[in-house]
């Protein structure tokens, strides 16, 4: 690969944005080692932690992600080390939590539209609390 060649995931989410689109891969590092096996003496598979540093195409924003295996596998379960996935809050009942996942994909985009949306969720929320007392 040269300088100028760019590397990109398949299609996945982005946990900034929330859009869905191929991350640009800005770097791999890996501490891989070789499996020995004492029988055979003879080395196998080349394994251990991988991470990556992702760029989403639109918002901009970084994503570091890991997984086991080795630089060359890319089909493998990863885990987002960065950002950390916020869970909505407990008190948010599950019939509102698909309209606060929506509410969160513009807090980064446009802060006040955000306060505005989510003053508007909360509101809701407490008419329908209201209403069942």
């Amino acid at each position: 690969m040269t300088e100028n060649e760019h590397r990109f995931t398949a299609v996945q989410r982005c946990p900034h944005c929330g859009v869905e689109a191929p991350m640009e891969i800005l770097g791999t590092h890996g501490r891989i080692r070789q499996a020995v096996h004492e029988r055979e003496k003879s080395q196998s598979n080349r394994t251990g932690i991988v991470y990556e540093l992702l760029l989403c195409p639109i918002c901009e924003e970084a994503t570091l992600r890991s997984h086991i295996g080795s630089v060359q596998q890319t089909d493998l379960e990863s885990q987002t080390l960065y950002p950390a996935i916020e869970h909505p809050p407990a008190q948010i009942p599950d019939s509102f939590k698909p309209a606060y996942a929506t509410v969160r994909a513009f807090r980064k985009m446009d802060p006040v539209a955000y306060g505005i949306m989510l003053g508007h969720l909360t509101a809701i929320r407490e008419c329908n609390r209201k209403r069942r007392l």
